[in-house]
């Protein structure tokens, strides 16, 4: 019976259970009126007849009749009672002896007879009382009152009023009525189909069971997705947070539950950077802005909630980027070894290729110098870089930027003060490799055009920190841009560039380092890192 209901239409529902209440509303008050009514006539007919019995109980003659039933007392008490009844409204007055033999009736043929009725023994006890009865004249309210002459009882008065009369009276009162329920029935039932299709309007004619699966699958959306998700409301007060978003902002044991109907969470005491409430106030929403919370760094999305042109709140979605960036990270590093083996690959050719052409031709004297050039080359760099970079990510990194460089026409010099022991974090080894890496490139872009292509890299430890600082001998930076160029996106080479300093910073911040710009001096343009060695090894 439950499955069938649920299957049954919204629309359809609210028509039956409407049409049922109503049903049971109409029925009831029906009832409850009709009996008002009857009560109210049934006290009608008992004040007629009352009026009628204090009328004709007082009459002498009536007395009199009893004790000497003439024909001209009869007569006369026939004509007293017809005029009281057709006075006071009633349908008959009866008069009878002590053995119950009628002396008046509104049917003059049954005078002279014996009343008819179970319930009149009691009267010939002086009882006065009320009954409802059938007589002759069919079921009747009747009221006896016994008639005395002195102390002496000589028989009794019966009024009546037939049920039949009293339901023709209230039957003037009961159409209405009946008409007035009608009525009330017709307007709620288009009342009701009215509220149907508005509510079906409203819910953009989903069914409840559709509804509740839509709730359902966005409940276990918003507990499986790994973006955090944030609701405020006008008031600022948080009205939905998803788990993702407590895990992410550290509130798994601030905030509990995920959906919030009254103002319980104000946003500002959770999250002050938010700006939540100023897209909520400014109608425009921010896209892929960073934003780091501790040690946290979020990207996020901030929209204003907008229904039917009306602000009703701001939503924000974001992600933890910190391992996203970490991953990207070593990407980058393994893009550094992939460019380095492609520089290594192709300076190994081209030497062979030298090689070749020597023995080929017989060349052998001009073949053993070059050999022994080469030969001195790599044992200068080799063991320059080697004794001094132990790191083995490091050191190959660096050796692919001399090749890179001889490639390019760069005069690279790499001076390396101390010894850089391994570092055990190969995350921090990648991170490295990027920040040094771009810099590096940056320097070999900035002296591309250059008559003298000079770039020095030199490396320190000095008191607890990491000092790298790599200088170009290219044109310099306006120092009205040293400001713009940490922006993301800036940059003067054309659009899709600008994204390294950018990198640079957000491993400068993980690892507590510091950065610093020289530009006008001898050198075209000069970067110096700071990094505290405890963050590195």
């Amino acid at each position: 019976m439950m499955k069938f209901f649920s299957k049954i239409k919204l629309q359809t529902k609210i028509l039956l259970l409407g049409g049922v209440i109503l049903i049971l509303a109409i029925s009831v008050g029906g009832v409850v009126i009709l009996r008002i009514v009857d009560t109210y006539f049934n006290d009608i007919a008992l004040n007629r007849g009352n009026h009628a019995m204090s009328e004709i109980i007082n009459q002498p003659l009536v007395a009199q009749s009893l004790i000497n039933p003439t024909l001209e007392n009869s007569k006369e008490l026939v004509n007293l009672t017809n005029i009281i009844q057709r006075a006071s409204i009633v349908d008959f007055i009866v008069i009878i002896d002590m053995d119950g033999i009628r002396l008046t009736h509104p049917n003059p043929n049954k005078i002279g007879l014996l009343v008819e009725g179970d319930d009149v023994s009691d009267v010939f006890l002086g009882k006065s009382y009320i009954s409802t009865a059938a007589g002759t004249l069919g079921r009747s309210l009747r009221l006896f009152e016994p008639v005395y002459n002195g102390k002496q009882q000589v028989g009794a008065v019966i009024i009546g009023i037939t049920v039949e009369s009293i339901s023709l009276m209230a039957a003037k009162i009961y159409m209405p009525i009946m008409y007035f329920l009608a009525f009330i029935l017709c307007v709620t039932v288009v009342s009701t189909v009215y509220l149907a299709k508005h509510i079906k309007k409203i819910l953009n004619n989903l069914e409840p069971h559709e509804i509740a699966r839509m709730l359902e699958e966005k409940n276990s959306m918003f507990r499986t997705v790994k973006e955090g998700v944030i609701v405020i409301n006008t008031s600022g007060y948080i009205s939905l947070i998803n788990d993702a978003a407590k895990r992410i902002l550290g509130l798994d044991n601030r905030i509990e539950g995920n959906f919030f109907q009254q103002n319980i969470y104000k946003i500002d005491d959770y999250l002050a950077n938010s700006r939540l409430e100023d897209v909520m106030k400014s109608q425009m929403p921010e896209y892929d802005s960073e934003q780091k919370l501790d040690n946290t760094i979020i990207i996020t999305n901030r929209v204003p909630l907008i229904v039917k042109g009306k602000v009703v709140g701001a939503m924000a979605t974001f992600r933890d980027m910190t391992e996203l960036r970490k991953l990207a990270e070593r990407l980058t590093g393994v893009k550094r070894y992939l460019e380095a083996l492609r520089v290594q690959q192709h300076d190994f050719s081209n030497k062979m290729h030298v090689i070749h052409g020597l023995f080929s031709t017989q060349n052998y004297s001009d073949l053993g110098d070059y050999l022994n050039e080469l030969m001195y080359e790599l044992n200068e760099e080799e063991y320059s870089l080697t004794a001094s970079v132990k790191d083995p990510i490091l050191q190959s990194y660096l050796h692919s930027k001399l090749r890179h460089a001889n490639e390019l026409g760069v005069n690279l010099d790499i001076d390396i003060h101390n010894n850089i022991d391994v570092i055990d974090n190969k995350s921090i080894a990648y991170s490295l490799v990027t920040l040094l890496g771009n810099l590096i490139n940056n320097a070999f872009d900035a002296v591309a055009n250059e008559d003298a292509k000079d770039v020095t890299v030199i490396m320190s430890l000095h008191e607890g920190q990491l000092l790298c600082m790599i200088e170009d001998s290219g044109k310099g930076i306006n120092p009205d841009d040293l400001d713009k160029i940490m922006n993301k996106g800036y940059s003067s080479k054309g659009e899709g560039r600008g994204y390294g300093l950018y990198i640079i910073l957000n491993i400068l911040s993980e690892l507590n380092g510091k950065i610093s710009f020289d530009s006008g001096k001898k050198a075209g343009f000069g970067v110096s890192i700071q990094i505290p060695q405890k963050n590195i090894w």
